[in-house]
């Protein structure tokens, strides 16, 4: 898991299988998640900051 300022940032498919994360931390609060290798589909990104979990559907369409 990558972490800065305490936020851990996870990818996973719509199968629920983690994906291996390329992540670019931009500032505190800002990172950049690259999924180009990635196929078009639906994939649920998990953010985990101190004891809260947000989780989120992102649809990647090329």
């Amino acid at each position: 898991m990558i972490t800065n300022n305490k936020v851990e940032p996870q990818v996973y498919n719509f199968l629920g299988e983690e994906i291996p994360l390329s992540i670019d931390f931009k500032a505190a609060n800002k990172f950049y998640i690259d999924l180009q290798d990635q196929s078009e589909g639906i994939y649920f990104i998990t953010f985990k900051y101190n004891d809260k979990v947000v989780t989120k559907k992102v649809s990647l369409i090329k």
